[in-house]
């Protein structure tokens, strides 16, 4: 897979790191330091293989040691948790919840 393929594949993620959970950074690497809890564990190793992989593509030897399946599959979880996620829901949430801390 070459290293265009795989600069598209991160930067759909990171897209949606951002618009779904208004989280920027310069690099997804970045972006998954800051989301924190707010994904779950499994989806943040996704992301730091993605973040790897991209590394890994601008050197021609590692370039060929990704494993095109996996990466496929890593950007395939991460974009449909990712979708899953309503931003408007969380917010909503989050308000009951600090709610519920003051009232108790």
């Amino acid at each position: 897979m070459d290293g265009k393929a795989v600069d598209k594949l991160v930067e759909e993620v990171r897209a949606l790191i951002e618009e779904r959970l208004r989280i920027k950074g310069r690099s997804l690497g970045q972006q998954l330091r800051r989301a924190g809890r707010l994904l779950p564990k499994r989806m943040q190793s996704e992301g730091r293989y993605l973040d790897q992989a991209r590394v890994m593509t601008a050197h021609p030897t590692l370039g060929l040691m990704i494993d095109e399946a996996r990466l496929r599959s890593a950007h395939e979880r991460l974009v449909e948790h990712l979708k899953g996620i309503d931003p408007k829901e969380e917010r909503k949430t989050r308000i009951i919840r600090i709610a519920a801390v003051v009232a108790f």
